[in-house]
């Protein structure tokens, strides 16, 4: 994919990293990784800086624990270590918003509840270590493969 190319997205925020700040060019900006599932449990890392961490972050922060869902447009794609979705000065965030594929997704998430808990976080982290942090994607037929921990139960592909 060309990382000129802006895309949308949508996923259900299951951990975020801690912020840090990096120096870009002559200034430094600070910069938050969050990482997404869908419905496939397939992840994504959305990758916010500046104001996105100062406000988008700081609400999923306070929410993560209820699992929010998260509208990103007009993201870059990012192929710095793997691949991952990042904000850009003219990106918008929607945390929960009131639209049809979120209530969808909430509904899924209920569905499945055990086994997003069960990847979060440790678990997520620890997958997303396996490949190399910055995963492209995930794949539940990925997920059988990888070593769970013993209370793990992975739901059966349709």
């Amino acid at each position: 994919m060309d990382t000129k190319t802006e895309i949308d997205i949508i996923g259900i925020a299951i951990d975020i990293f801690p912020k840090r700040v990096i120096q870009v060019h002559d200034n430094q900006s600070t910069v938050q990784d969050v990482i997404l599932i869908n419905e496939r449990f397939e992840t994504r890392i959305l990758q916010m800086w500046d104001n996105f961490v100062s406000n988008e972050c700081h609400t999923v922060c306070n929410t993560i624990t209820k699992k929010p869902v998260l509208v990103g447009s007009r993201l870059k794609v990012t192929s710095f270590n793997g691949i991952s979705v990042s904000t850009k000065l003219n990106s918008s965030v929607l945390i929960n918003p009131p639209f049809e594929q979120v209530l969808q997704l909430k509904n899924w998430l209920e569905t499945n509840i055990t086994t997003t808990n069960t990847t979060t976080p440790t678990y997520a982290k620890t997958l997303l270590d396996k490949s190399k942090y910055f995963a492209n994607t995930i794949t539940l037929h990925q997920l059988q493969e990888q070593e769970q921990p013993s209370n793990y139960k992975i739901p059966q592909a349709r």
